[in-house]
């Protein structure tokens, strides 16, 4: 996931730009303390991320994706970035 990390936050400005509702500091904040074992994880912030966050995210992405003319499954929506 790391070079996930690097594409999101340096490797793709656009997104960041277009996006800024996404937080991906914060996300990848986050990734890293999991990962990494850091032993003030704080459960009831991941739990609210996982039970709250995650299908807000899940929602904006495939809208995202269907502003980009794809589905999250790969699958063209025949919209074109010129509509």
């Amino acid at each position: 996931m790391k070079d996930g990390d690097a594409f999101l936050l340096r490797g793709s400005p656009e997104i960041s730009a277009n996006h800024p509702d996404l937080a991906l500091q914060n996300m990848a904040g986050m990734r890293n303390r999991i990962a990494h074992g850091y032993f003030d994880l704080n459960f009831h912030t991941v739990w609210r991320t996982v039970s709250a966050d995650v299908p807000e995210l899940l929602k904006r992405l495939k809208s995202i994706y269907f502003e980009a003319g794809e589905t999250v499954s790969g699958r063209t929506t025949g919209k074109t970035n010129s509509d």
